[in-house]
């Protein structure tokens, strides 16, 4: 985590700190105040000249003037506070949570938490909820967005006759997946549970697949598949042409089935983030309609 980071972090962390002392300062003076008035010793004061209402009415212009010096104070306590939560907003949007295969800037996460902290509707709410997150945040390992090494995705073209070189090739690209992915192949064998080893035993793996992986050949190679990857499930439906495979925010489109990536003129191609996250999207509404494989 970069020292910087930690020091800004910890500045904003004192800053909201005091905020929240000088608020309960300001109530704990309310709290004395309102003591001092229920003795009426201005009252009996009063009385003396005004009577007895003059002192009843000396004491609530008194309480009148003393609340709206409180909510002037805390108005500006409020008027700092959100000042913070702006420039902390700025640094958030340059840092990142490191991950493990961290590929692009997570900044967006990170500031939805800071606005999450902002929904309180009291501002002492608010400023406990924000030291709680930066505390908490401070803890993490952070980067500068701009330090995150860029990794260009390549895609790969094959020759004909090179199933070794697909299975490679494949095999960095389904071993590079994170979170979770989603598979997309109207044809499939036993081959292509072979090619999902690549895969990080705790990454879930859902397979949409056509009516070929309603042989009972496929159904077997399944059952057996998923007494050693529990977090494994297919499901078949109509109207699939292409072979996708999707992971968090990134994507690749190829062009022929994994069991035969390289036996042909094969070719497999990075999505955009864009197109990654458009593609993810019609194959949820497809998984959503599909039947799911009895194994």
């Amino acid at each position: 985590m970069s020292a910087e980071i930690t020091r800004v972090l910890e500045s904003y962390i004192q800053q909201e700190q005091r905020l929240l002392n000088h608020l309960s300062q300001i109530r704990s003076e309310r709290d004395d105040i309102r003591t001092e008035l229920g003795k009426e010793v201005v009252s009996l004061g009063a009385r003396e000249v005004l009577g007895r209402t003059g002192g009843k009415l000396v004491r609530k212009i008194m309480e009148k003037t003393e609340r709206e010096r409180i909510r002037n104070q805390e108005a500006q306590i409020d008027s700092q506070h959100r000042g913070y939560v702006q420039r902390i907003r700025g640094l958030l949007g340059t840092v990142s949570e490191w991950r493990k295969n961290l590929k692009e800037p997570n900044s967006d996460v990170l500031i939805s938490r800071l606005e999450r902290a902002q929904t309180g509707v009291r501002v002492a709410t608010r400023l406990r909820a924000t030291i709680k997150f930066l505390t908490s945040l401070k803890s993490k390992r952070l980067v500068y967005s701009k330090d995150i090494p860029i990794i260009e995705e390549k895609g790969a073209v094959l020759a004909p006759g090179s199933p070794f070189i697909g299975i490679l090739e494949l095999a960095k690209v389904l071993g590079s997946v994170t979170e979770y992915v989603k598979i997309c192949d109207p044809w499939v064998d036993i081959e292509t549970l072979e090619a999902f080893l690549s895969i990080p035993k705790d990454i879930p793996i859902y397979l949409l697949t056509s009516e070929s992986g309603k042989s009972r050949r496929f159904q077997n190679a399944c059952s057996a598949f998923q007494a050693e990857r529990s977090h494994f499930e297919v499901r078949t439906v109509k109207g699939i042409h292409d072979r996708f495979i999707l992971t968090k925010n990134r994507g690749w489109l190829l062009g022929s089935s994994i069991k035969d990536f390289g036996k042909k003129f094969s070719a497999f191609t990075p999505l955009l983030n864009i197109d990654a996250m458009e593609t993810e999207s019609i194959y949820d509404d497809l998984w959503g309609k599909g039947r799911l494989l009895s194994s």
